[in-house]
């Protein structure tokens, strides 16, 4: 295998698209889940895994501070007894 590859799931959204050298993965592989939103992207180097960053981790993080913000604010206004 060289060059760029793209997997596909039944409903043909992507699964995973990256780029094989010499028979071994090599650069940027990004994996999707089944509606096609980013999981993950998994960075190669002579066919060996070096880096992960997962965006599931990342929207966790995200929703997490929204709701801490909200509450926040709704905190300050039952404290000061407004609506």
């Amino acid at each position: 295998k060289v060059g760029k590859w793209t997997w596909y799931y039944e409903n043909g959204k992507i699964k995973k698209v990256g780029q094989y050298g010499s028979e071994k993965r090599i650069g940027i592989w990004k994996f999707y889940d089944i509606n096609e939103k980013k999981q993950k992207d998994e960075f190669y180097e002579n066919g060996k895994k070096v880096k992960t960053i997962s965006y599931w981790y990342l929207n966790y993080i995200v929703w997490f501070f929204i709701i801490f913000v909200y509450f926040t604010v709704i905190f300050k206004k039952l404290k000061k007894g407004g609506n």
